[in-house]
């Protein structure tokens, strides 16, 4: 599933590569490089880079939308209203498997940019459809082994012939657009 642009977020997520790669490099604290993980894997999909400042976009700015949950968007705020009341920002792939597959790398520059870049991104859901995604185990695991994901199936959760009947993937690039 190729839907999303290939330079979205992509600055970003070349600046949290540097810091990690020199984190593995040169701090030998292990609580500490996984306190930064942890949280840089969160902005790696909630930030992005507009005129070389970070910006939040946890729904609004997001390229990826559910189609209820645009609806549901649309449906809760009239223009110039941001009510994300029953929304979910979902991660396409857990960060708990893009934060394995960075352990496993060789924690260098390239290696962890190409993880980010072809991994971490997020789609917004709605609540009942973050419950489908836990009802058919997809909370913090994908339907393929680790040793497997590729950029081609990275939204392969979403793909599942279950899941594609209950969640539909769209772009919105204006939520208020009709």
């Amino acid at each position: 599933m190729d839907i999303l642009p290939q330079t979205w977020n992509n600055e970003w997520k070349k600046q949290i590569a540097v810091f990690l790669a020199n984190l593995y490099k040169d701090c030998s604290n292990d609580h500490f490089i996984q306190m930064n993980l942890n949280s840089l894997l969160w902005q790696a999909t909630t930030m992005t880079l507009i005129d070389n400042k970070p910006k939040l976009i946890k729904y609004a700015g997001q390229p990826l939308w559910s189609e209820k949950a645009h609806l549901l968007y649309k449906q809760n705020n009239p223009k110039g209203k941001s009510n994300y009341k029953d929304l979910r920002h979902d991660h396409v792939v857990p960060r708990s498997v893009v934060k394995r597959l960075i352990e496993k790398s060789d924690k260098k520059y390239e290696s962890i940019y190409n993880i980010l870049k072809d991994y971490s991104h997020a789609i917004i859901i709605t609540k009942d459809e973050d419950l489908i995604l836990n009802k058919y185990g997809y909370k913090s695991s994908m339907p393929v082994n680790e040793n497997k994901l590729t950029a081609k199936n990275a939204f392969c959760r979403y793909k599942n012939e279950d899941v594609q009947k209950e969640i539909i993937i769209t772009f919105s690039v204006d939520l208020h657009k009709d």
